[in-house]
């Protein structure tokens, strides 16, 4: 693994907010890795699908967070239609700044 990083590396991550690193793992990091995360990932959809079958989970993720980010956009268009309304006011009314 390469840990250690270079002034211009530096530079960058300061300017761009992230580093690609090629050849930060080696090979065989790459497979534990990818080996870990793939069964990591089995282990919590199996578990998700057991306890939907069994009634232990009664949503997913994503069918709980579909309200909050509804709710989320709705606010958003109602203070985009707020400040659209606001400046068609002050161009008709003369108070354009």
């Amino acid at each position: 693994m390469k840990n250690e990083l270079t002034q211009e590396q530096i530079a960058q991550y300061r300017d761009q907010g992230f580093l690609m690193i090629e050849g930060f793992f080696n090979q065989a990091e790459l497979d534990a890795w990818r080996s870990a995360t793939e069964e990591a990932v089995e282990k919590r959809l199996s578990a998700l699908s057991s306890g939907l079958e069994t009634g232990s989970v009664k949503r997913t993720l994503s069918q709980r967070m579909a309200a909050p980010i509804k709710a989320v956009g709705d606010l958003l268009k109602t203070v985009c239609v707020m400040v659209l309304s606001f400046r068609n006011w002050q161009v008709n009314s003369g108070l354009e700044p």
